[in-house]
């Protein structure tokens, strides 16, 4: 578990540096993920990020289910 953690540790530190060298405007970790909407399947009701905010954790699925 150890070598685990020192390796993504290390592999954070490099892709900060990639991040600022090539995308500096691409955001960062622990950033506040920016408001969006999405239309729930079937129906006409829309979900916002914000209305999660400060709740419980948002993962964000995208796929086909075809």
């Amino acid at each position: 578990m150890l070598t685990f953690l020192q390796r993504t540790l290390s592999y954070r530190g490099r892709e900060k540096a990639w991040q600022q060298k090539f995308n500096p405007l691409a955001p960062k970790a622990d950033d506040m993920a920016p408001d969006f909407a999405l239309a729930e399947v079937g129906s006409e009701r829309m979900w916002r990020l914000s209305d999660f905010r400060g709740q419980k954790p948002v993962v964000l699925i995208f796929g086909s289910f075809t």
